[in-house]
């Protein structure tokens, strides 16, 4: 897990201050990243990562988020009982329906 961090980290500056698309490049391998990153730390690499998945949140689609439903995927997986729907739908209200 600690060597995986360092990895998401560098997906996220890429997506943030590249962008030019990596969002959408990275969406399908940043699940299972994340995921086997969560699961294999420690209590300091989850405090890590929930705080990543909580600022991707907050980040509008031109300045790099990830798709809605990725993020909401994440979640989901985290929290089974997490409705992927209604995360997007609020994302979508709060920062409008990003480009395709």
């Amino acid at each position: 897990a600690d060597c995986k961090l360092p990895i998401i980290y560098l997906m996220d500056s890429i997506m943030f201050n590249v962008r030019a698309g990596y969002p959408r490049i990275f969406a399908q391998p940043i699940v299972s990243l994340f995921m086997d990153t969560f699961r294999s730390g420690d209590d300091r690499v989850k405090a890590s990562l929930n705080k990543l998945l909580a600022n991707w949140a907050k980040r509008r689609p031109e300045h790099g988020a990830l798709p809605f439903p990725v993020l909401g995927e994440i979640h989901r997986k985290l929290d089974p009982r997490f409705d992927v729907d209604r995360f997007v739908r609020e994302q979508e209200e709060r920062f409008g329906r990003p480009a395709p």
